[in-house]
């Protein structure tokens, strides 16, 4: 198998973190042992170990997160090219690689002008105010915003939804009996994808600066799954999804 364009596409992969170029990645045209594994989606996250790297493995079943240091991810890029994915497609903010391996190891590699000009924002906006973060990175992975922390056309909606849920927490909480604790155990019923349960607790983690501890309930399993991914990627470390029912679950104190 021809293996220089699969390395030069790796050494670019690699040289774009080095010199803070890196946009995102995709790693597609699978042809592994995993029936349900289609691609994997590769971008950066800021975490409290610092930037790391972000992968989403796309399924048709269901979704997987995992994050990675830099050395990691590359090592894991340059096992799977050539062996389990054969297209790979890179931006940076110097150019775009796009990473094409043929049926005899015959491979190409083109190169094209940058489609984005700006690396996408990592920071979380940490201001006192009602409304969440559009740059925060799980409203990213969960497809709300863009790379660069902009509202999906589609999605204008349910982030007005969001932002209006977390204000009427807000308001809620405060003139309730609870609004001098410091410490908070909730339980959000029938969580689903998760949108909701995160900002809440992005609200009173990260703005209210509150002790909080989230738990979200619901019935499909491949959605508790993927929104643990993406809580433990986010570093949310007492937030949590569990598979159950609203009937069957068994409401308990929560320690932290």
């Amino acid at each position: 198998m021809s293996i220089e364009n699969i390395e030069k596409f790796i050494s670019e992969f690699a040289k774009s973190l080095t010199d803070e170029t890196f946009v995102k990645m995709t790693l597609g045209n699978y042809k592994g042992a995993d029936a349900h594994l289609q691609k994997i989606l590769v971008r950066l996250i800021e975490t409290k170990k610092g930037t790391r790297l972000f992968f989403l493995y796309r399924q048709d079943t269901r979704d997987t997160a995992k994050n990675y240091d830099f050395a990691d991810g590359v090592k894991i890029v340059s096992e799977l090219l050539g062996v389990d994915f054969f297209g790979g497609h890179l931006f940076t903010v110097k150019n775009d690689f796009q990473l094409d391996v043929g049926k005899k190891g015959k491979s190409r590699l083109n190169i094209a002008k940058p489609t984005f000009k700006e690396k996408p924002a990592l920071e979380h906006n940490r201001e006192k105010q009602i409304q969440i973060s559009a740059d925060s990175f799980y409203l990213k992975a969960l497809g709300i915003t863009t790379d660069h922390g902009e509202i999906r056309d589609k999605q204008q909606d349910k982030w007005r939804q969001i932002n209006k849920f977390v204000e009427t927490l807000g308001n809620l909480y405060d003139k309730s009996d609870l609004r001098n604790r410091e410490k908070l155990n909730i339980v959000d019923m029938g969580s689903g994808k998760g949108y909701l349960t995160f900002a809440a607790y992005d609200y009173f983690r990260n703005i209210r600066s509150l002790d909080v501890k989230i738990t979200g309930v619901d019935t499909k399993s491949e959605l508790v799954g993927l929104c643990n991914d993406i809580a433990k990627a986010s570093e949310f470390e007492n937030l949590q999804f569990v598979h159950g029912s609203i009937g069957d679950y068994e409401l308990k104190t929560l320690t932290f």
